[in-house]
């Protein structure tokens, strides 16, 4: 079978995406002749100044009005995508499909299916799980399969199906339509061992495309785990992947780690994308003690200096969650092994709020374990979070309180692009009530407010620029600096968030600001697209 796998904007720019290559991985592993299109990358490249920041941050803002104007600006890019994938003949067109790339993903299957109806359409990813959008996306009329859970038994057997029999009448793991009937195929069992899974394959991306802003250079994105070992109740990991976590052998990750240095001999530099590195910390260890002891596996060109030091060749970037066990000899033996470096999920500086959210480690874990990670050379960052359901500004100013006390060992931070937001598939989104949070309009994902008003997004914002200022002020840098265009541009992000609450004169009122400053003249033309439009609707 021939099968093409597609990502569409908005997604990341800065390192081939990891769930194409290793869906090549698993399908050309089966014999499928498999091609890769990223579509995002591409049309970002292609797309004018007016749009560049929607790959950023503006994404988060988008509604389905801007997603109409950005296909209509990108009609013909579009259409040339859809003719570029139909040239190589797939009978299957695979879109991996999130919350930021759904409707251009919807558009791009209607262009498909318009062009020629011979290919399967079937989507996955995590916008496709049933607690998200999963069943309305099976009911689109481009749509032929989708698949709500982990892909890597059901889609080798939808294409193994449709090889032998030209159909799938019924498939464990699937969203199918017969009849125009939505039929749940229920789950799948997932894969238990992550061991036997192959290698990413990323021969047959543009590598030249991607320059990783986080790590200075090219770096490859790898997982090596499934799932996570808490349950924070903001967070969707677990109910993504069946609640249980798995992960894979130390041994695995370093071949892994070494076929991609024998491929890609210029790369040396690696981003593992798990959610919490050091869930099994045993592992972790492991991992590093291969990395040390075969050293010269993995060496390019050969550092004499570095192998008298005992320095890896490699580099990595890794997430990590707070965990006391993170000894100093653990993170010297990281550091050695080419950790560069760790983001922790601190989120708050209020220990009340750490267990309103459940996050399993208390303020003096985190201070100790963030101390002991720079002592050992490790670039140090973290998350954090404002406003989340409950935090007033006293416990807000313990996390600037956190920071102080921190400044000299916290060498960047990452504020949340949407502050606190209910995901779906969370518990604080399945139990808003018990959070205080007001439900009479649908609670927004990033627009609630609490029952009484105080906590809404005007306030998360303000703790958002409170946060960024305080940081800066303190020598922490800002991570990725992008973010800074959210305070910057003020006036425009709340001009939409009026535009929601269907509040016209201040909607008007901000974007007649925003208009009025000194923002770049790209913005602004997409200020004043905007406005025009919510003009005409009010008058429609």
């Amino acid at each position: 079978m021939k099968i093409a796998l597609v990502i569409c904007p908005f997604w990341g720019i800065y390192s081939p995406p990891y769930v194409l290559a290793y869906l090549a991985a698993l399908l050309r592993k089966e014999g499928h002749e498999v091609s890769v299109h990223d579509i995002s990358i591409e049309l970002y490249l292609k797309s004018g100044t007016k749009y560049k920041n929607f790959w950023k941050t503006d994404f988060l803002y988008a509604d389905r009005s801007f997603y109409k104007r950005f296909m209509h600006d990108h009609r013909a890019l579009i259409e040339k995508s859809a003719g570029d994938i139909l040239a190589g003949g797939p009978d299957i067109v695979g879109i991996s499909v999130y919350d930021t790339t759904k409707y251009i993903s919807l558009e791009l299957a209607s262009v498909i299916k318009a062009k020629n109806t011979r290919p399967k359409i079937v989507l996955g990813g995590p916008s496709c799980s049933r607690s998200k959008d999963g069943l309305n996306l099976v009911r689109h009329r481009a749509v032929d399969i989708v698949v709500p859970g982990e892909g890597d038994r059901v889609f080798p057997e939808i294409a193994g199906t449709l090889e032998k029999t030209g159909t799938v009448g019924f498939c464990s793991g699937t969203l199918l339509k017969k009849n125009g009937e939505v039929i749940d195929c229920e789950d799948a069992p997932p894969v238990r061992s992550l061991d036997g899974l192959p290698f990413p394959d990323y021969v047959g991306f543009d590598h030249g495309l991607y320059r990783d802003a986080r790590m200075g250079e090219h770096a490859l994105h790898l997982i090596f785990s499934r799932g996570c070992v808490r349950n924070c109740v903001f967070c969707d990991i677990r109910s993504l992947h069946g609640g249980r976590y798995r992960r894979m052998n130390a041994s695995r990750m370093f071949e892994e780690i070494r076929h991609h240095r024998n491929i890609f001999p210029d790369i040396s530099s690696f981003h593992f994308n798990d959610s919490s590195f050091n869930a099994d910390i045993n592992n972790m260890v492991s991992f590093c003690d291969l990395v040390m002891e075969k050293r010269l596996e993995l060496l390019g060109d050969i550092d004499k200096e570095s192998l008298v030091r005992g320095i890896s060749d490699i580099t990595w970037v890794s997430h990590l969650m707070i965990r006391p066990q993170m000894s100093r000899d653990i993170l010297g033996k990281m550091k050695k092994a080419g950790c560069r470096t760790i983001i922790y999920g601190f989120e708050s500086g209020s220990e009340r709020i750490l267990r309103l959210m459940e996050k399993g480690h208390t303020l003096e874990e985190a201070q100790d374990v963030l101390r002991r990670t720079h002592d050992a050379g490790i670039q140090t960052g973290g998350f954090f979070m404002f406003g989340f359901p409950g935090e007033d500004r006293a416990e807000f100013g313990k996390t600037l309180g956190f920071l102080k006390r921190n400044s000299g060992y916290l060498d960047f931070a990452c504020p949340s692009l949407t502050f606190s937001s209910l995901i779906n598939g969370t518990r604080l989104r399945d139990s808003m009530e018990e959070f205080d949070i007001d439900t009479a309009d649908g609670a927004h994902m990033m627009y609630w407010q609490s029952k009484d008003g105080s906590n809404n997004y005007m306030e998360r914002f303000s703790r958002f620029v409170e946060f960024c200022d305080f940081a800066e002020s303190s020598g922490i840098k800002i991570l990725p600096d992008f973010l800074l265009d959210i305070k910057s541009y003020r006036d425009l992000y709340f001009a939409r968030y009026f535009r929601y609450r269907k509040d016209s004169t201040r909607a008007l009122g901000f974007y007649r600001k925003f208009l009025d400053s000194g923002a770049p003249p790209h913005l602004k033309e997409l200020a004043e697209d905007e406005v025009s439009e919510y003009r005409m609707n009010r008058s429609a």
